[in-house]
Parts: C-alpha cells; structure tokens; sequence
C-alpha cells in the first residue's frame, strides 16, 4: 500500500519539492499529512520537515537562544545534542533518565527552558519516565519537548508514541517530535504542537 501511495504520488506530483516551504514548496498531499500527524498526535498542528536533525534542529533553536537554557538527556540522539550546542542557549546535560538530576539542574535554569529528551532511547530501546520529567519540568516553568522517533509507531494504543503510551498531554509535552523514516516507512519528519508553537517554527 505504502509503495502504491508513492507511485500514485509521484504521478500526480512528481517527487521534488519544487521550493521552500514558504514559497510554492508545500502542496496539497504536505497539507494533508500535517493535518492527519495533528490528528493522530492529539494536537492542533503539526509541521513537516525533510527530516528529524533538520526537525530538531528547527524546534530547539526557535524556541530557545543567548540568556535561555536547555537541558538535555546525557544519552539523547546526537541531532538533539547538536540542536541544543547550535542554539546559543545555557546548555546542560541531565544523568540519563534521572528525574533528580534534571531537577538540579532545573534550580539552575536562567531565562527560558527547554527540557529535551527522546523517547525511547535508539541505542539501549529504553523509554523516558515521561510523566516524571513533565511533572518536573512544569513545577519549574519549563517546557518540555520530546523527540519519538523510536516511540511514534510502536508506542501507544493508536501508533501515536510515548505521549499516547502514557496518556500525557500538550500541557505536559508541549513540543512534539516524530519521524516518517522508521516505523512508518517512508522519510521525512514533523513537528506536533499548538498553533502558536506551529507558527513560530
């Protein structure tokens, strides 16, 4: 089904992306998916990228920069890693998976902060005590986002990913990452949020 979908695709559309996003880039089938990602996500939108370093990168250095802070899982994917050094922000990592070493670094925290972790983590299949960061992360203010790669397919009741597997909410993860490339088959990768989230990326 899924290579049907490209052929017919790719007959209707050709398989470039013609220009940016902004300019004449994003078409009718783009429009479609983000509007499904927002559905299955449980969210008011959510934003295609060519793929999930370039989705990464997108969403940690618009939303933090010089004065902010970024606090990140030591084991977190090198995309996040480097999203999180490129955004100029106050850049820490947390022990991995340890919700009382993040608080610390939490207390710490000047301007803006964005907690980032995957989801589950690709090298040991391990999976973020999501509930845990999120409670963490709001009694400080701070925004949490997460990275589900590995999560958005297998986990949760629908494929919807670690957000879904836990019941959490947009409160609690406000910034949403998922990739096309893996359990879903083809490539590319989005960004899942609110519409003012949406419209800053």
């Amino acid at each position: 089904e899924v290579i049907a979908a490209w052929q017919a695709g790719a007959e209707r559309w050709g398989v470039g992306g013609g220009a940016s996003h902004l300019v004449i880039g994003h078409s009718t089938p783009h429009h479609e998916l983000e509007e499904a990602l927002a559905e299955l996500t449980g969210r008011p939108r959510a934003l295609l990228f060519s793929n999930g370093y370039m989705a990464n990168l997108g969403a940690v250095t618009a939303l933090v920069g010089q004065g902010d802070t970024v606090l990140e899982d030591r084991l977190n994917h090198a995309s996040l890693l480097d999203a999180g050094l490129l955004s100029g922000a106050r850049f820490s990592r947390y022990l991995h998976n340890d919700v009382d070493s993040l608080s610390a670094r939490l207390e710490k925290a000047v301007g803006d902060t964005l907690v980032v972790t995957d989801g589950v983590f690709s090298m040991d299949g391990d999976i973020a005590d999501l509930p845990a960061l999120a409670q963490a992360a709001k009694a400080k203010g701070a925004w949490l986002m997460v990275d589900d790669a590995h999560g958005f397919g297998p986990l949760g009741a629908n494929g919807a990913g670690i957000v879904e597997h836990f019941g959490l909410s947009i409160e609690d993860v406000p910034v949403l990452v998922g990739t096309l490339g893996k359990s879903f088959g083809t490539s590319g990768a989005f960004v899942a949020g609110s519409e003012e989230l949406i419209e800053t990326l």
